[in-house]
């Protein structure tokens, strides 16, 4: 088994709107987690024509650099030549958390490109590593905690594709030995959101939400922040970070 350690900077302006990534990172593995090669390229907006401040703080990319870069379609183009090199069916995505895997499976089918040219194959790496450290009621370990446990160097800034990429590789490679990793088969016609939807539809009280959000914190929420409450909260509907609860033992989170 080859892998494809591969993780992704995106872009969203509402919260009910679609994720656009506008970076990939990604480094390609044998099956002993060498490095063979990498990729990594941003990615120009065709959704969204404004970047929001809180993800150009975050990343550091600016919408400049995304102007002059290549469409989704061409880097995608370029990154399924990357992985090409290799025998697809024992070929294996790997990124940290189901976000990255759903997020390119949905840019693909939204610019009508071939779902079956990238491998169905996949490990969620987040699920493994907080099953190995007994994260308490199933909660997910962070990639920056994961690295700080394993005492990885932190010689590269988070938050850049391909260098979450790479620390993700390297909490893989240190506990290769110490966990059973079998891989999934990604099934791109599952809505996890779907599923959960109850009969009746509710919508948020925003001003309700917000009010109380003031109340426990003792201070006005800026329009910044109850953008970002309100993606919190849209994106913990969907249920796509609910795990199977575990040991309540710590609490390892970002």
């Amino acid at each position: 088994m080859n892998y494809i350690i591969f993780d992704l900077e995106f872009n969203q302006l509402e919260p009910q709107s679609p994720l656009e990534i506008i970076q990939i990172g990604a480094i390609k593995c044998d099956e002993k987690l060498n490095t063979l090669s990498e990729f990594s390229a941003l990615v120009k907006p065709e959704i969204y024509s404004e970047l929001q401040p809180f993800v150009q703080e975050l990343t550091g990319i600016t919408m400049d650099q995304l102007s002059n870069a290549l469409p989704f379609i061409q880097v995608f183009d370029a990154f399924i030549a990357f992985i090409d090199e290799m025998e697809m069916s024992d070929t294996c995505l790997c990124s940290w958390g189901m976000v990255d895997i759903r997020a390119m499976f949905k840019m693909i089918k939204y610019h009508d490109l071939d779902m079956n040219a990238l491998s169905k194959q996949y490990i969620n790496l987040q699920s493994f590593v907080s099953k190995h450290f007994k994260c308490s009621g199933g909660k997910n370990i962070g990639l920056r905690t994961a690295v700080e446990l394993l005492k990885i160097p932190q010689n590269r800034a988070f938050h850049d594709a391909l260098s979450d990429a790479f620390y993700t590789k390297e909490v893989f490679r240190h506990l290769y030995d110490d966990i059973s990793i079998e891989p999934s088969l990604y099934d791109y016609n599952f809505h996890p959101s779907r599923e959960l939807q109850k009969q009746k539809k509710t919508v948020l009280d925003e001003q309700a939400f917000y009010s109380q959000i003031e109340k426990m914190f003792e201070s006005a929420l800026s329009e910044e922040n109850k953008s970002m409450l309100k993606l919190a909260y849209v994106m913990g509907k969907t249920g796509q970070f609910q795990v199977e609860a575990g040991p309540k033992d710590v609490t390892l989170i970002d």
